[in-house]
């Protein structure tokens, strides 16, 4: 039911969206299927657990190591998190209950240019002479499906470099 419910909103989604390209009839409903019709990274939690990831881009972490664990444990490591991680379940709530959709950025600084950061390819050591320094944006959206207790979050990664942002005078 929560895959099904997961495919649903990816189909309306490219639809809406993308008319030109993309039918109702034309789409596939598998989820897995339809994860290679978009550009962002998939999660799925289903309660507070994280029961399906589609991911091309991690930010220094591996997707194998956080599907099937709660919100407040694959969330541990992340700096600043310890309040958002004690109301666990309230997060967890909002973000079923989000059924009009949730947008956030979320930003910070990145040595290098690349956009997998998987653990398992580490990247280079800075190096203030040669390191390219990025802004790297993550959009980040929630989409609540509360009829199955569920919730679709996508990340769209973006990389910006921070030396070539043009100034306003």
């Amino acid at each position: 039911q929560v895959q099904q419910a997961v495919a649903e909103v990816i189909r309306d989604r490219l639809v809406r969206e993308y008319p030109d390209w993309f039918t109702r009839d034309a789409l596939p409903h598998d989820v897995a299927a339809l994860a290679m019709l978009v550009q962002e990274d998939l999660a799925v939690m289903s309660g507070n657990r994280l029961a399906l990831l589609h991911v091309c881009f991690p930010s220094g972490w591996s997707p194998r190591e956080k599907i099937g664990k709660s919100f407040a444990d694959f969330h541990e490591p992340v700096p600043h998190m310890q309040e958002i991680n004690a109301r666990e379940q309230d997060y967890v709530d909002q973000m079923i209950g989000a059924t009009s959709g949730l947008v956030r950025f979320v930003w910070g600084v990145q040595i290098g240019d690349r956009l997998d950061g998987h653990p398992g390819q580490p990247r280079e050591p800075f190096d203030p002479a040669r390191s390219k320094v990025c802004l790297r944006v993550e959009r980040q959206t929630i989409m609540g499906l509360k009829q199955v207790g569920a919730c679709l979050f996508t990340i769209r990664l973006y990389l910006y470099d921070a030396c070539d942002v043009e100034r306003v005078s």
